[in-house]
């Protein structure tokens, strides 16, 4: 029974009906408070309709012994990020790294909250960090992570040889943007003093629009 439910929360989610989805989870959640999927589905609904206060009162109202899981922590700081309010998100990702260590999961929402407080130096190296630590191990870096590195690096003034190589990159990694990238490239290339390539690429940009 505890299966069904969520699988049926899940599918009227999927419908986008959220009002049933929301009853049902509330309901599941008052009998098995200790079901962390429920709370990522009803937050995830909440948020959708911009119902934060619900959010928090539902991650507040958690058995103790859950609040300090990285699930709740992680969603803490999501509602306090979709609320707006950075600071309280950074504190909670903060608590995470404090209680559990850093990992890629809450490194990334660390770095998305600093960005968008502004703090974009410190996002750059974030995500600095999460590329390096993939390339280590031979993992596949998430073309997301190098796209917002290389546009923070590009505003920062970086037009180096190695900002060109990651935008070259993510020409084939992530075509759906390549517009952007090929308008990035002729900006490094132009600054580099070569014009022709600088042309060539910006007329792949108007083409790829």
């Amino acid at each position: 029974p505890r299966l069904i439910s969520m699988e049926l929360a899940t599918a009227y989610i999927h419908l986008d009906d959220h009002g049933r989805a929301r009853r049902l989870l509330e309901s599941f959640i008052e009998k098995h408070p200790e079901e962390i999927r429920a709370y990522q589905l009803l937050c995830e609904i909440y948020w959708e309709n911009g119902q934060y206060r619900a959010a928090d009162d539902l991650l507040a109202a958690c058995p103790d012994a859950m609040k300090n899981e990285k699930a709740i922590l992680l969603l803490t700081g999501e509602t306090r990020y979709q609320e707006k309010d950075m600071d309280a998100a950074e504190a909670a990702f903060l608590r995470y790294i404090d209680i559990h260590g850093e990992d890629e999961i809450v490194t990334r929402a660390l770095a998305k909250t600093r960005e968008s407080r502004g703090d974009l130096d410190s996002a750059k190296e974030l995500y600095a960090q999460i590329i390096n630590q993939c390339s280590a191990c031979g993992a596949l870096v998430d073309p997301f992570l190098k796209r917002r590195y290389a546009e923070l690096s590009f505003e920062s003034g970086d037009l180096s040889a190695k900002l060109l190589d990651i935008y070259l990159g993510l020409v084939q990694e992530d075509p759906d943007n390549r517009a952007l990238y090929f308008h990035r490239i002729a900006r490094i290339y132009e600054n580099q003093g070569e014009s022709k390539e600088a042309h060539r690429y910006d007329a792949f940009a108007r083409q790829s629009a």
